[in-house]
């Protein structure tokens, strides 16, 4: 599910970045790191909003979660990337931040074209419990499919996630109980 970035999405990216590390894979050059984890958490936003599903967006009051639905937290995991993504990409989590007290991850994938957004990908979502326990993790260095790894982190293939359209249903149901 692809969506363009607005000029809109654009700036409100720009406003809130700090440019100074939440954690060790936040901050990438020039504060970009920053901006796509943005543009990944308004895209989730608007893809909530599109689906009537009523969200609290929790990202500056807890270090854990981005978003809250009803009583379920979740974390949008978002990668800055100069390619479309593929399926057989994979999503990644620092080793540091699983321990973090969130119950859902959603991934996105931001293409920058030129020091901006050009468009955000919603890539699927996995409960945190369940991305742990099937994920391959590799350590900080290693060569994992011809890239080095930056940090210690899980892996986990896109194609493994579940689809957004199953995460709109599921929350559905959850909510009408």
């Amino acid at each position: 599910m692809r969506y363009p970035i607005t000029d809109g999405t654009h700036k409100w990216a720009l406003t809130q970045c700090t440019e100074s590390a939440f954690n060790g894979t936040t901050i990438l050059r020039g504060g970009t790191g920053q901006y796509v984890g943005y543009i990944g958490e308004a895209i989730f936003g608007m893809w909530l909003s599109e689906h009537d599903l009523p969200f609290d967006y929790i990202a500056s009051e807890s270090f854990d979660a981005d978003f809250r639905v009803s009583d379920l937290t979740f974390d949008v995991k978002t990668k800055n990337r100069n390619v479309l993504p593929r399926p057989d990409y994979a999503a990644h989590i620092a080793s540091s931040q699983k321990k973090q007290a969130c119950m859902y991850y959603v991934f996105t994938s931001v293409l920058m074209a030129r020091d901006r957004a050009a468009c955000c990908d919603l890539l699927g979502w996995i409960r945190k419990d369940q991305f742990w326990a099937k994920c391959e993790e590799v350590g900080l260095g290693e060569n994992q499919d011809g890239l080095v790894e930056r940090a210690a982190a899980g892996k986990l293939p896109y194609s493994v996630l579940g689809s957004m359209e199953s995460l709109a249903n599921n929350l559905k149901i959850f909510l009408k109980r």
